[in-house]
């Protein structure tokens, strides 16, 4: 199995380039290379091919690929049944001592944590602020709390019932930023500011980060514009492809065609190049952050409701339309605090 390997000492499971992204910023290149990584959905895999020791498991594909999986996983009592394969190789793997690092929401995140303690890895800044505020991840904790799976615990451990860290297991969280939620207040905590890791790093660990995103010059360039909007992927997580666009035709009737330019979300699924055509899309699967780091400075900050967007460099302003722009986005996420000093365009619909 994997971690018989005897240069392997850490394991990191994300399922998002930006979490992955801290952890690179966070580790050394020793620590990097003495890694083996599980990634997620959220990872392509021209990414996850540019490291060393890794595997992919991704249940879209998954889902499309096997119609028993699917069948299993529509049904909640019987959808554990789809880990047992992944909680075989974590077993074989249970003696062999490595630290975790890890995002514990994702699909598998039971099946690859279990009773493991781990270092619970940011999803975005303000994640655990931001999580108690909607009724998105509330009711996924209320689901998993049913009394009639409590048995479920003894088998695939604290994440069953804990998500964000709400679980004994979770011992450390690596933050961009200092995060103040009592939800997090008696974990360890490491914050890792990307901006000063940045310029700490080496220029050889700089290159390797810009190798594994195949980060180049030209990406910097196209998004030299006024206005950037940074997108978010409503759809599917929360909302049906047509009012994913109202969104956006509302956000972007303020902009003319040439002086903004459309940065999808790495997640984001929808195609903007067909719903708005006349507008440039930079689609490229890489974190805004990292263009930041390489010395990219926005100059107007555009988006609904990314908290992403307090630690990218600007030169003007954040424009903050709100979840209030939709019934659907403040209902299931509930309100987000803008960041300090971002433009309102706080409108209830």
């Amino acid at each position: 199995m994997f971690l018989y390997r005897n240069n392997i000492n850490r394991v990191c499971y994300v399922g998002t380039v930006y979490s992955l992204l801290l952890y690179l910023l966070y580790s050394s290149l020793v620590e990097i290379k003495h890694t083996y990584f599980i990634f997620a959905y959220g990872i392509p895999d021209d990414i996850c091919k540019r490291f060393d020791h890794y595997c992919i498991i991704n249940d879209c594909q998954m889902r499309a690929k096997s119609p028993l999986f699917s069948f299993l996983e529509k049904f909640w009592k019987t959808r554990w049944i789809t880990e047992i394969p992944i909680k075989v190789l974590i077993f074989f793997n249970a003696g062999i001592k490595y630290k975790l690092f890890a995002q514990d929401h994702l699909y598998f995140s039971t099946a690859v944590i279990g009773n493991h303690d781990y270092t619970l890895i940011e999803d975005s800044a303000q994640i655990f602020t931001n999580v108690n505020n909607g009724n998105f991840y509330q009711s996924t904790w209320n689901k998993r709390n049913n009394k009639r799976f409590r048995f479920l615990k003894l088998i695939y451990g604290e994440t069953l019932f804990g998500i964000f860290g709400k679980n004994k297991c979770c011992k450390e969280v690596l933050l961009s930023e200092d995060d103040k939620h009592e939800s997090i207040k008696n974990k360890t905590k490491h914050i890792c500011n990307i901006y000063d890791s940045w310029n700490s790093s080496s220029e050889e660990k700089k290159k390797y980060i810009n190798y594994i995103y195949d980060l180049n010059e030209n990406d910097l360039v196209s998004l030299s514009r006024n206005n950037v909007l940074f997108s978010q992927c409503f759809y599917p997580d929360i909302m049906s492809v047509k009012e994913h666009v109202s969104i956006y035709k509302n956000v972007l009737s303020h902009y003319s065609s040439n002086e903004i330019i459309i940065k999808t979300h790495p997640r984001d699924v929808l195609d903007y190049k067909y719903f708005f055509p006349n507008y440039e899309v930079f689609d490229k699967i890489v974190p805004a952050q990292l263009l930041s780091l390489n010395g990219l400075i926005y100059k107007n900050i555009v988006t609904v409701c990314s908290t992403s967007v307090a630690n990218i460099r600007h030169s003007g302003d954040i424009i903050w339309y709100g979840t209030e722009i939709n019934q659907t986005t403040f209902k299931r996420l509930g309100h987000i605090e803008p960041p300090e000093g971002a433009i309102s365009q706080i409108k209830y619909t």
